[in-house]
């Protein structure tokens, strides 16, 4: 990917900004306007991990600067979605009593993940960590199905 830079260096403010500029678009769709009137936060949620799957899944069959790039700006904006998803999601799961403390504990294992996400790039090259991460993904979206699941019979996840 860097070869698509000619040699000149990668322009770091430029890219976190359209990041960031991408989360916050991402944030906007999410409205009951748009995505959030087309289907359930639950649903959405599913969606969000399957497209972001698919976008990650670019940089493990190409390397050419343009496709990697646009499917990082698909995936930030994912994320832009998710974040506001998960709290909607968090308010009708969790109870508000003990919300805190359940959100703590889950941050441990995301913690790990990206600890062994970045770390995996020491170990192997850039096309099996994304697809390890596109894997992660793909769980994600089946646990989300299985919630909806669980979540429309009425009954709890064990």
């Amino acid at each position: 990917m860097l070869q698509a830079l000619n040699g000149r260096p990668l322009p770091t403010g430029l890219v976190f900004s359209s990041f960031m500029t991408c989360m916050s678009l991402g944030g906007l769709l999410f409205s009951p306007h748009l995505l959030l009137g087309l289907c359930s936060a639950e649903q959405l949620a599913v969606g969000v991990f399957l497209v972001g799957a698919a976008a990650l899944a670019v940089p493990v069959f190409s390397t050419a600067l343009m496709p990697v790039l646009l499917s990082f700006i698909v995936f930030e904006t994912c994320v832009g979605v998710f974040f506001p998803c998960l709290g909607l999601l968090r308010s009708k799961v969790i109870p508000d009593s003990i919300q805190g403390s359940v959100m703590n504990i889950f941050r441990v294992p995301l913690n790990i993940f990206v600890v062994i996400g970045t770390k995996l790039t020491d170990v192997y090259p850039t096309q099996t960590v994304f697809s390890i991460i596109v894997s992660w993904l793909l769980a994600g979206a089946v646990m989300q199905v299985v919630l909806v699941a669980s979540m429309k019979t009425g009954k709890k996840v064990d």
